[in-house]
């Protein structure tokens, strides 16, 4: 084949089936892959990427209740509750409670008291 030939098709480099054999061999075996003649109208193509689309959804929220049950069944190399958690859990309200003062400390300077615990911190 010439260059021409194969300028048109795509190619696909796929590796041999023994990596070891590198020197002296090339490592890689090249493949072309004929394209069908069989041409799809800009409708089809749409419908048919739709549909495979629709599948997927359908496959990701179909129930599957052995899933689920096996998902929610204890474990005992990852228990449910440690002795670490309360320190995380102290140590993330602390943070959120110094981040509330710090924003309201910061918005004292800029408006009401009225504002900031009217409608800031509530919401």
């Amino acid at each position: 084949m010439s260059s021409s030939d194969t300028s048109s098709t795509p190619i696909f480099l796929i590796p041999t089936e023994n990596p070891n054999v590198v020197n002296g061999e090339s490592a890689v075996t090249v493949k072309y892959q004929t394209q069908p003649n069989q041409t799809r109208s800009f409708n089809e193509i749409v419908r048919s990427n739709f549909d495979a689309l629709i599948q997927e959804i359908i496959i990701l929220f179909t129930f599957h209740p052995k899933e689920w049950i096996s998902a929610f069944r204890s474990n005992s190399r990852f228990p449910l509750f440690v002795l670490g958690d309360i320190d995380g859990f102290v140590a993330l309200f602390m943070n959120n409670l110094a981040t509330l003062l710090a924003v309201i400390l910061g918005l004292r300077i800029v408006f009401e008291d009225d504002i900031i615990y009217g409608k800031i911190v509530p919401g």
